[in-house]
């Protein structure tokens, strides 16, 4: 049949046709491949849609497309656990589909898939591909629906893409007709042009690759292949990608895939570098890998039969050695090494990322990675890669300008290593955990010593060479992968160091670049890298970030550790001074030549020297720690900087590269180092997080002030550390408040067998000295901070404590009679190694240093800045001098201990008492001309003379002609050549004196010089004694110091000794001499110095025997603990520091003269505070004085003096927050108060009920909760109805004053209580105006923000000048009765008030607020009727006071019981507010309120019309409906507020007799016929039942009493009667309470309990006497009447409310019963506790308005609409949902919680912020945003403050972070 008879026969017919034939024959039918040949003809279009449809009909063989995809089902799930049924074992012995179901598809498929792959090579080109997508677009999404039917259907398809002879048949046969012959010959020839244009990677020349993947020449074999090919070349298109990931489930499939994509992998990174977008490409490209190359067999498959390592390393390599550039370390002659560009976009776009991230896939399966590293080949090829990375982005050092451009590329680099070098290497280092695999650790440190080889060979580094000390590279991959499989080895597979320790040369050379690291890393801290910008301080910030630390400075660290226990001790310490600069420090010369440090480093650099010498020899990371001791070390570390939230934890802990190690135990140690503390905040609307807090015993024992300098990214958070230690140490008792602590440096524990301890560097000789010159330094230079001086001493204290005990004498012991007092010794400055004679640490602690030399360029490099007028400057004043020196004597001088540059140590100052010198004079100082010395002597005969703090600094160069033989001296523990004749001289100069003397015949000129100097100088000639210090001068033969040379540096050779009381340098005549600085110390001598200084008093130290049980304590305490060591360490220095105490502290010293100095001094002190008491309490009375003078009032003339006080009084002033001035409010310049204006809705959100309030999880919840908030039981609904009720049913004119409005959009008025001028108000607003900063403010709306708290403010509230007056204007006659109170009350109601005299600016402010308030109020809210009138206007404003009073109620918690009051302090703005309200109400008309309250009170009912109505005009509103309260507060505006309290007491009583029967002819509604009939009978009394009886019968001609009350039933006990009653009149009774409070200023009164808050408040209103409860008194007794009788007045209301009854019956009934109704606190809905229940619901809610499911479903917390956020669905005039929301529901303030994100968003006016989260995990943390996916529980306190802050209005003052939303939420 041909193919045109089946197109004509229909879809349908046509496939049941097709498919009995297929049934019927074994091979393809021809009708089915002519009907193909026309349907999938490549010269049509591919995205014809019939095409498409009916080979959807063929398949489906005459069923329906839709009918046949059902009869599908799937063969198997991800894994077979889940269920029996599915997986590939449940098909094992189960029968197959029957053929004829997919028989169609089978023969259909290699022709569909064909088809698209002819598109796809049509559409090859690079400019139309995307285009060809797009049309193939459809044809995939049938091929996408066809795999998504079943397993059935994907074997199908699965087996048309695998079968090579299908694919060889179809693409190399030409059928059809010539057209498409030429369409199938053009696409072949696309194929290979395409095939050739994706290059390929050649392998390295030197390696030998033998992998199909790397072929030069592609070679498809299957439809599949060629797929694959097609998505590489058009870059992972997602509908093909998809397409063919579905399939994966065919386990044959997945493996042929992943050879196809094993293939065209090494084309892949090729691709990545060309793409222009290559972060979607990496992400599309390890979406494919990642599911691949996870399954551990099929990856070691493809391994070892496809070569994927080897072309995965090949790849990266290719693509980086493309991006070479030259290497720039050391000599740049010398460097032929190349490394990566950090700055091109392979780097930077991280263009690698997949080939790595792959590579780590792969290596995390262990036989895959065993292979790795047993190919010698593929390592080799690995570290030829790595070594690229060897040197990257290296820093020069910037010393002249700022650099000009700051490089971006660190982050790169920093990443790139982490991620192409360290993430591979923790994946191989993982797995290397048993002893038998130590030969692959062997192998790999095998070929990575020949590539570091290689490197240094490249670079041109060998031993030796000089390093350059400003350029530093942090990336050091390979000594990196040496360090840490050398670490590994050792650690958990038993290895010996010696085992896979380089030699020592290499391991030399292995430490230069590291050290470097580590010094450029102190040097970026100190602020020597300032020039070269910001970066250079993050690469120091990355270099030990959490992520990076591991990688990088750890290994650092254990390869400098492994180097200082191997290499000589003193060598080591050299060259680690040396590289610190602080070489140059460790002097004693004073030369003027240039140093490498400027003086701001110098001692920076020292403290960063010590920090790295005492990390290096105490951190155990990687030397002693096991894994869980790290983890809690690391824990510990991140706790004590500051308090962390879990994730938090999480995060920062430091990361092996998605190692699992530390969050092993991560909650075990966590409970053993830390507390947990709940989430809390503060009233301001600071929330916290629930945190975690160091436990005490963690700050006492686990907190290591080094280690959190090592991991402290910001040095800030290791200052935070130090002080929250101190806290600690001082809340705890350990340590006083007064005394500063130092860091608790902790004693290392021990390393691990196979390491030596690094702590032998610190027992060297260089150390030694090093320390000896730091600590002579601290004593007498007061720039040495205490960070330096604590870390020497505890330096110190590690060398001592590792060094065993030595009980025999040491090598220079035996020459002295008394060990413990070793001959001192004279030294060479700077050959510290050389210093001591001996190794033995305990006889180097007391060994004493003479004096030592100093180089002879010393003294020549100051032989041209000789200044002879030294004292001429600053010669008044001897404080000027930046260094203090220590006096002689026993005087005191006060020596300053400094801060440390980036340390922790609190500054403290001390005085020091200083022993007597140890200095003494030579009697060769009569040897000096007699000019020099007469002058000498005079400053300096009465005491030894004494040392400079800076050694070295005075020096004189003078010819020595004779020399006393018998003078020895010792240097370097040898002696030195016999003395020559020319004498020694000892100088004693001033400070400023010339710093050189030339020698021979000058010196005597220059003696004169200095000579005249001193008599010039005359003046200061008795301050310049205690500048003095004695200095030898020496001058040697130089050829007799070379023929002795070695005794100047050896410590072996025989010495001769002599009296230790001789030091006199002796040598033969020489031209250029040797000068000599005398010190005369040990590093015992200058411990008990320094612990006398940190003291302040003499002779501070005691020995202890005692063990040292804690590491917290100040200075004195650890030197204490460094000499009790010492003394424990070797018995000769316990002597030795006994006999030293002696020595320096003599105990004949009268201390008993001492100690009357000192009481002395104290009595003086206390004189002296006692003048200065009695002066400043003199002049304080002189002030009050002339301040009482002039403001004492001026006697009036003519008026007796006795009626002044009454009626003068004092103007209240404020204080201006602006201008400061202090003024009352006047007319002219009036005050304000500063105010902030909000339409609020809360007073709205009452409810009858509140138990439906609650955001609904299911659909009756919120059926329930729609029911609740649009019913009668809503207060704002409630007050609709009654307000349309009211307009229909009354007059306009009266109905209007007969309540009040402001529920819903009332504005609230709230302060801060500050106050400001007017003038400087406006000043102020037109300052913000001209400023663009203010972008949270709406200036030119009025807002501004207090200058003085920064709260929000938007207007000034005029405070009228007669605020605060205790005088009433208008009072009462004593004695009147309350009828005359009430007759003089209406009457001055019924005066007219006086117009202003004049327009002051008072007025004009006055108005101008009542303008603000209008403008403040959304327009709906403004008027109820259709044109304003008198009526709204007096509506409106007497409705802004009850808005606030009851606001002021509500935020008291609804009652004025003391438990409910006391919880907020209270910034009241009511009185204020009320002068300007009542300003304005008194304009309007007030006969109406003189009539009703003359009726009110009775006043009309005297004479002879008694039965006159109330109601004038049949209009009117009858009394017993109207709202009270609102009445009330209208006739208080309308009179002058300072009216006398009687008036006041009148008007509350007279309203409450009506409240009172209100409620009364209430209730009678609710009773049964059989009730009022009871009543009714009940009269002669006035208790309850008779009163209600009395209002049945008035209103029983009414209609009111219908018979539809069904079951209702009063309970007319007088106990429930009481009850009610007293609940119904108590809002009306807070209403008045509120009132006096605020207008009369009389304290509120204390209510302890809820039951008596009636009579309390009647007390207190002067409704009841104070003895209420013993008299049993009830709401009756606060009825009382100003007319009697009562019976007559309340006639005359109930006829009122009758004839209103008998006219509308139903509204008056419903008016009545609801008027008096118990309203609950306003509150928002109740969540439930799980999250999950109001995402699940809401997550996929349809919104009501739109029925589209919103992108960010968000919910209102007050009523529970859910909004469209942001969208445009629901957007109306340009107004997004939720901001119109906010604005019909909350009056512009709106509340919602994002579901998406569990965060509450706040919407007020034109300004929303983020305010936080209600919702915490188990942990007390946010999840914004459900990122960490874990589960949500509600936190209550958080949502009370939530609540609270609503109902106080305080979201503007509590949340800082507002945007201006524009209508678009």
């Amino acid at each position: 049949m041909a193919a045109h008879v089946l197109l004509k026969k229909g879809k349908r017919a046509a496939a049941s046709y097709i498919h009995s034939e297929c049934v019927r024959s074994v091979k393809e039918t021809p009708q089915l491949s002519e009907l193909l040949d026309v349907l999938l003809d490549p010269t049509k279009l591919i995205e014809d849609w019939d095409t498409v449809d009916w080979c959807r009909w063929l398949m489906a063989a005459g069923r329906t497309p839709d009918e046949f995809a059902n009869t599908e089902g799937d063969e198997e799930c991800t894994q077979e656990k889940f269920c029996h049924r599915h997986g590939p074992k449940s098909q094992v012995n189960k029968p197959a589909a029957p053929p004829d179901l997919v028989c169609v598809a089978e023969a259909m498929m290699p022709r569909i898939i064909y088809r698209l792959v002819q598109h796809l090579r049509d559409k090859s080109s690079p400019s139309v591909y995307l285009k060809g997508l797009q049309e193939a677009d459809a044809f995939l999404n049938m091929l996408h629906e066809l795999s998504e039917m079943g397993a059935a259907m994907r074997k199908v398809m699965t087996s048309a893409l695998c079968n090579p002879q299908i694919y060889r048949c179809l693409t190399q046969e030409l059928t059809g007709n010539e057209p498409r012959k030429d369409s199938t010959r053009s696409g072949e020839k696309l194929y290979q042009e395409a095939l050739a244009s994706l290059p390929h990677v050649e392998p390295p020349a030197e390696f030998k690759v033998d992998s199909p993947g790397l072929q030069e020449n592609l070679v498809h074999k299957t439809f599949l292949e060629e797929l694959v090919f097609w998505t590489v070349n058009f870059e992972f298109p997602q509908k093909l990608v998809c397409l063919l990931l579905n399939m994966l489930p065919d386990l044959d499939y997945k493996e042929a895939f992943t050879r196809a994509f094993v293939l065209h992998y090494s084309r892949i990174s090729q691709l990545l570098v060309k793409s222009m977008d290559s972060d979607a490409l990496s992400n599309r490209v390890v979406h494919v890998s990642v599911q691949l190359f996870s399954n551990e067999d099929l990856a070691y498959r493809m391994a070892e039969e496809m070569g994927l390592l080897q072309i995965m390393v090949v790849s990266i390599n290719a693509m980086m050695s493309k991006i070479l550039i030259q290497n720039t370390l050391h000599d740049h002659d010398k460097n032929f090494h190349y490394v990566v560009d950090c700055s091109d976009h392979v780097m930077k776009d991280h263009c690698y990322w997949p080939l790595v991230s792959d590579l780590n896939n792969l290596l995390s399966h262990w036989p895959v990675a065993r292979m790795f590293m047993t190919d010698s080949q593929l390592l080799d090829m690995w570290f030829l890669f790595l070594v690229m990375f060897q040197g990257m982005n290296v820093n020069r050092r910037e010393l002249i300008q700022h650099i000009e451009f700051e490089p971006q590329s660190y982050y790169a680099a920093f990443s790139g290593e982490y991620e192409a070098s360290s993430s591979p290497m923790w994946a191989l280092v993982n797995h290397l955990t048993d002893p038998d695999l130590l030969p692959l650790t062997k192998n790999v440190l095998k070929h990575c010593t020949t590539a570091l080889s290689n490197w240094f060979d490249a670079i041109g580094v060998t031993l030796g060479d000089l390093w350059d000390p400003y350029q530093v590279s942090f990336h050091l991959p390979l000594h990196r992968y040496y360090a840490l499989f050398m670490s590994q080895a050792v650690k958990c597979q038993g290895a010996s160091l010696s085992e896979v320790m380089p030699s020592i040369d290499l391991l030399e050379l292995l430490m230069i670049h590291p050290l470097r690291v580590q010094v450029a890393f102190y040097e970026i801290l100190c602020g020597m890298w300032v020039r070269n910008g910001l970066q250079i301080k993050g690469q120091a910030m990355s270099y030990i970030q959490c992520q990076f630390c591991n990688s990088l400075v750890d290994a650092d660290i254990y390869l400098l550790q492994v180097g200082a226990m191997h290499l000589d001790p003193d060598r080591f310490v050299s060259m680690v001074l040396d590289r610190f600069h602080v070489t140059e420090w460790l002097t004693f010369s004073s030369s003027s030549e240039e140093r490498f440090l400027h003086p701001d480093h110098e001692i920076p650099m020292l403290e960063s020297c010590l920090v790295f010498l005492a990390t290096l020899t105490t951190v155990r990371t990687n030397i002693g720690l096991s894994e869980s001791d790290l983890a809690r070390l690391e824990m510990v570390t991140l706790l004590c900087m500051n308090d962390k939230t879990h994730s938090q934890l999480l995060d920062l802990m430091p990361d092996k590269c998605n190692s699992v190690s530390h969050n092993r135990d991560f909650e075990t140690l966590l409970s053993q180092v830390a507390d947990y503390r709940a989430p809390n905040f503060e009233t301001s609307g600071t929330m916290q997080q629930g945190m975690y807090v160091p436990k005490g015993s963690t700050w006492e024992v686990l907190f290591d002030p080094l280690y959190v300098l090592l991991r402290a990214v910001h040095r800030r958070d290791f200052q935070s550390s130090l002080d929250r230690y101190a806290a600690h140490v001082q809340q705890t008792g350990k340590l006083k408040a007064c005394q500063n602590p130092w860091p608790p440096y902790r004693i290392p524990g021990p390393t691990f067998d196979a390491y030596k301890n690094p702590i032998r560097i610190l027992q060297s000789k260089t150390f030694q000295a090093a320390a000896f010159v730091i600590l002579y330094k601290a004593l007498k230079d007061p720039n040495v901070s205490d960070h330096v001086i604590s870390l020497t001493v505890y330096l110190l204290e590690l060398a001592v404590t590792f060094s065993k005990p030595v009980n025999q004498t040491g090598a220079m012991e035996i020459c002295h009679s008394d060990p413990s007092q070793m001959l001192p010794i004279t030294v060479v400055d700077q050959m510290f190694s050389a210093w001591f004679p001996t190794d033995n640490l305990a006889a180097n602690l007391r060994q004493v240093v003479d004096c030592v030399y100093l180089s002879s360029h010393e003294s020549a490099s100051s032989d041209d800045d000789m200044d002879t007028d030294g004292l001429n400057e600053d010669e008044d004043s001897d404080s000027e001098d930046p260094l203090m020196f220590f006096s002689s004597g026993s005087s005191s001088t006060t020596m300053p201990i400094t801060h440390a540059r980036f340390g922790s140590i609190a500054p403290c100052r001390v005085p020091l008492p200083l022993p007597p010198s140890t200095f003494s004079s030579s009697a060769s100082a009569s040897a000096a001309p007699s000019s020099l010395s007469s002058t000498a002597s005079s400053g300096a005969s009465s005491s030894p003379s004494t040392s400079s703090s800076h050694p070295g600094i005075l020096r004189s160069q003078i010819s020595l002609s004779q020399v006393n033989p018998d003078q020895h001296t010792m240097l370097g523990g040898h002696q030195l050549p016999p003395p020559t004749t020319s004498p020694s001289v000892i100088v004693e100069s001033p400070l400023d004196a010339p710093s050189e003397l030339p020698s021979g015949s000058g010196a005597r000129e220059m003696t004169q010089l200095v000579s005249e100097s001193f008599r010039r100088h005359g003046r200061v000639v008795s301050k310049v004694k205690r500048f003095l210090r004695p200095i030898r001068f020496h001058p040697l033969d130089e050829s007799s110091l070379e023929s002795d040379s070695r005794a100047l540096v050896s410590a072996d050779s025989q010495t001769a000794l002599v009296s230790a009381d001789s030091r006199t340098l002796v040598s033969s005549s020489c031209n250029d001499p040797i000068w000599t600085v005398e010190v005369n110390e040990s590093i015992i001598s200058l411990l008990l110095k320094l612990h006398a200084k940190l003291s302040g008093k003499p002779d501070s130290y005691v020995m202890s025997d005692l063990e040292e049980v804690t590491r917290f304590g100040d200075g004195p305490f650890f030197v204490k603990n460094l000499l009790d060591k010492i003394a424990q360490l070797d018995h000769h220095n316990k002597e030795y520091i006994k006999a030293e105490r002696q020595r320096l502290w003599p105990q004949h010293e009268d201390k008993d003269a001492e100690k009357s100095r000192g009481e002395e001094k104290r009595r003086k002190a206390k004189e002296r505070q006692q003048r200065l008491i009695a002066e400043f309490a003199s002049r304080q009375r002189q002030f009050m004085e002339k301040a009482k003078e002039a403001h004492e009032p001026m006697e009036t003339e003519g008026k007796p003096a006795s009626s002044r006080p009454e009626l003068s009084f004092k103007d209240k002033e404020y204080d201006c927050v602006i201008c400061g001035q202090t003024t009352p409010s006047t007319e002219d310049r009036p005050v304000g108060l500063v105010v902030l204006l909000q339409p609020s809705s809360v007073l709205g959100n009452r409810y009858l009920d509140t138990e439906g309030l609650v955001l609904p999880t299911n659909q009756a919840s919120y059926m329930r909760l729609i029911k609740l908030t649009s019913g009668d039981d809503h207060f704002d609904q409630e007050m609709e109805n009654r307000i349309e009720e009211l307009k229909r049913q009354f007059s306009e004119h009266y109905w209007l004053l007969s309540l009040n409005i402001g529920w819903q959009g009332g504005i609230h008025v709230q302060t801060c209580s500050h106050h400001l001028h007017l003038d400087c108000h406006k000043a102020y607003l037109e300052s913000l105006r001209t400023q663009s900063r203010q972008q949270s403010l709406d200036v030119t709306h009025g807002e501004y923000a207090c200058p003085l708290c920064r709260q929000l403010a938007n207007a000034v509230l005029p405070l009228c000048p007669s605020i605060g007056e205790q005088t009433a204007l208008v009072k009462a006659r004593p004695g009147d009765n309350a009828a005359s109170v009430a007759r003089e009350l209406v009457e001055f109601l019924s005066q007219q008030p006086l117009p202003p005299s004049r327009h002051s600016p008072l007025l004009t402010a006055m108005n101008g607020m009542m303008e603000n308030l209008t403008n403040a109020t959304l327009p709906r809210y403004r008027c109820y009727c259709a044109t304003p009138t008198p009526q709204s206007l007096f509506l409106f404003v007497s409705s802004i006071a009850r808005t606030n009073l009851e606001m002021d109620l509500v935020q008291r918690g609804g009652t004025l019981v003391l438990a409910e009051k006391a919880r907020l302090p209270r910034r009241s703005c009511i009185v204020p507010l009320l002068y300007v309200l009542s300003m304005h109400m008194k304009f309007l008309s007030t006969e109406f309120y003189t009539q009703l309250l003359s009726q009110v009170m009775g006043l009309s009912v005297e004479g002879e019309d008694k039965a006159k109505s109330i109601s004038i005009f049949d209009k009117d509103v009858p009394l017993l409906i109207r709202d009270i309260t609102s009445l009330l507060l209208q006739i208080l505006l309308m009179l002058p507020l300072h009216v006398d309290i009687a008036y006041f007491n009148c008007l509350v009583q007279n309203f409450f007799n009506v409240v009172f029967f209100q409620v009364l002819c209430q209730l009678s509604l609710s009773t049964s016929v059989e009730q009022r009939e009871v009543l009714k009978s009940e009269t002669g009394s006035e208790d309850l039942k008779s009163l209600l009886g009395s209002c049945i019968k008035n209103l029983e001609s009414s209609q009111l009493y219908t018979d539809d009350a069904g079951d209702k039933k009063l309970d007319l006990s007088v106990e429930n009667l009481e009850e009610v009653v007293q609940a119904k009149c108590l809002p009306y009774l807070r209403m008045a309470a509120l009132l006096r409070t605020h207008v009369y200023d009389e304290p509120l009164p204390n209510i302890e309990e809820a039951s008596d808050e009636f009579g309390t408040i009647c007390v207190y209103l002067e409704l009841m006497r104070s003895d209420w409860k013993k008299q049993g008194c009830g709401a009756v007794d606060a009825l009382h009447w100003a007319v009697k009788p009562m019976a007559d007045v309340l006639n005359t209301w109930c006829a009122d409310l009758a004839s209103f009854g008998q006219r509308s019956q139903f509204a008056a009934h419903r008016l009545l019963a609801r008027l008096h109704l118990d309203w609950k606190q306003p509150r928002l809905l109740t969540l439930p506790l799980s999250y999950d229940n109001i995402f699940q619901f809401f997550h996929r809610r349809p919104c009501s308005q739109c029925n589209s499911i919103p992108k960010e479903p968000t919910v209102c917390l007050v009523c529970g609409t859910m909004v469209c956020l942001k969208e445009n669905c629901c957007k109306q005039t340009g107004v997004c949902e939720a901001v119109r929301h906010a604005v019909d529901c909350g009056a512009g303030t709106g509340i919602y919680l994002a579901v998406n994100s569990s965060s509450i968003i706040v919407i007020r006016g034109r300004k929303a912020c983020l305010w936080g989260s209600v919702f915490l995990d188990s942990y007390g943390e946010e999840d914004r945003d459900l990122k960490r996916g874990r589960p949500l529980y509600l936190s209550e306190d958080r949502y009370k403050l939530l609540q609270s802050q609503w109902l106080n209005h305080a979201f503007d003052h509590t949340n800082k972070k507002w945007i201006l939303h524009k209508d678009n939420l």
